[in-house]
């Protein structure tokens, strides 16, 4: 994992979730041998040699935009490079997507990006159940995940999860 801030970090605690549960390691130095993957924003310092060889062949030179991010595997690493934080996280979520195929075999470097830059959801919840008219929703999504008994939840998993799914749920589309 290459790169600093708030988001990079997020992706960090990402990584580190998949591999307390899936098995592996996450290490914020990417020069470790034996590395699967290689998450890095690209002006993050020096890329390890595998990952820099796959940038410079590809020309990935350009901007990949605010999003974007290139995704490929070559020479037994998987690597994602991203301009931005916010790239680094949805080259992050397609490699999820992927599961065990982002770690077979080689593929070619690909440049991604979403498909829409503004994403809205509308989310229906109540704070607190109507005496008379019960659920607004009558129930059809169940109780609220962020309420209960018209204070806030104190156990925020629930609430972290969802936000995990929402930041996972989006269509891409592939720039080339």
């Amino acid at each position: 994992m290459r790169g600093d801030g708030g988001l990079v970090d997020t992706v960090f605690d990402e990584v580190e979730h998949a591999c307390a549960r899936h098995g592996g390691r996450a290490a914020r130095s990417a020069g470790d041998p034996g590395v699967d993957l290689v998450l890095a924003l690209r002006d993050a310092g020096p890329l390890p040699a595998p990952v820099a060889r796959v940038a410079r062949s590809t020309g990935a030179g350009g901007s990949l935009g605010t999003e974007g991010y290139l995704l490929a595997r070559a020479e037994g690493v998987t690597m994602v490079l991203a301009d931005t934080p916010a790239g680094l996280l949805y080259g992050l979520f397609h490699v999820v997507r992927l599961g065990a195929a982002a770690f077979d075999g080689d593929r070619p470097a690909r440049r991604h990006a979403p498909a829409v830059s503004l994403r809205m959801l509308d989310h229906w919840d109540n704070v607190d159940v109507h005496p008379v008219m019960g659920q607004v929703e009558r129930g059809y999504a169940g109780g609220s995940i962020f309420w209960h008994a018209g204070a806030a939840r104190r156990d925020l998993d629930r609430v972290r999860a969802y936000g995990r799914l929402l930041g996972r749920v989006r269509r891409q589309r592939d720039s080339r």
